[in-house]
Parts: structure tokens; sequence; C-alpha cells
């Protein structure tokens, strides 16, 4: 049982949140996954990795002041059908086929971030190199909530993978 707590991904700005301890999914240890890090543009929390584009450690950057739902930061990603803001980290003990892995976050969308966004969005992937995207193993769908809401995903991976990947999931334009 994984239960990340604190994320936040923009496109909408989803804001993410994960639990500010380790996070255990059979033998599975996430590091940080409060996402905690000094706040900056183009950045991951300590012990995550950028896999494309610019997220952001909030708050305080780009005109961005919620606070966290717990702990001092989260991460912020923006995302549409061309554009991936993402965050991976590869783990001590990789995702197996045929495990069901299940994974809970606070997620909230953030209005005004970007004129093009009218909704949050999230997917999670797993991978075997930092910048892949193998499999699709979770998809919050749209979000409005302004804020922070617990998710929870279940996903049982198909293939091996040593990434696991979160990123903005938004895939059909605003009118």
């Amino acid at each position: 049982l994984v239960t990340l707590y604190r994320l936040l991904f923009l496109y909408s700005i989803i804001f993410i949140f994960m639990m500010p301890a380790t996070l255990m999914a059979q033998d599975i240890g996430i590091r940080n996954p409060s996402l905690e890090g000094i706040p900056s543009q183009y950045r991951a929390p300590g012990q995550w990795l950028v896999v494309s584009s610019t997220p952001d450690i909030q708050p305080g950057v780009t005109g961005v002041y919620k606070p966290a739902s717990n702990g001092n930061t989260y991460s912020a990603f923006r995302g549409g059908p061309h554009w991936l803001e993402a965050i991976a980290q590869k783990l001590n003990t990789n995702l197996l086929p045929d495990i069901t892995y299940r994974v809970s976050f606070d997620l909230c969308f953030a209005r005004g971030y970007d004129s093009a966004t009218c909704y949050g969005a999230l997917a999670i992937y797993g991978a075997t190199t930092l910048t892949d995207t193998l499999e699709l193993l979770w998809q919050s769908g749209p979000f409005y909530n302004t804020e922070w809401q617990r998710f929870t995903a279940e996903f049982t991976p198909h293939g091996e993978y040593s990434y696991i990947v979160f990123g903005g999931d938004v895939r059909v334009a605003c009118d």
C-alpha cells in the first residue's frame, strides 16, 4: 500500500501533496513523499527528478500562494495534449507486473496559473528510464476542486518499471 500524500499539478495547476514519511507498497519505498523542497521554478523536489518541461516547487513562485496540504511545499505541473510537465523517482525496488499498488495524494486545481487552463488532471506512468512514459498506470480524469482533495489511485502494472512518473494530464482543450 502506497500512500502518496502531496502532489500539485498545474495545467490547470494540479497540486499534488504526498505523505511526509517513507511510503511503502509491497517493498517499494518512495523518498520525500511530501515533496519538500525550496520553492523555485523548473525544479523537482529533493529525491525527485524532472522528467520533462518545467515543473515548479510551490508555493511562492509564478503567483501561486496556496499553502501545502501537508508540510511546506508541493510540486506543480501544467500539461496538455502536446506538453507534459512531470516528475519521477527511480525506485529502490521495481514496480512489478500483476501486483496491485495503491497511492493516495491530495490534488487541487489552481485557476489563473495559465489562462488556457480550466481543469486539473493527473496521470501516473511506469517507466524504465527517466524520460519515458511506457505504461499509463492511472488517470484522475478532469477535476475542478480549488481546495485540496484526497485522491486514491489503484493500478496493476503489466510490465516491470524502475521509475514512477507523475505528470499533468490535460488532454482536452478548454473552450
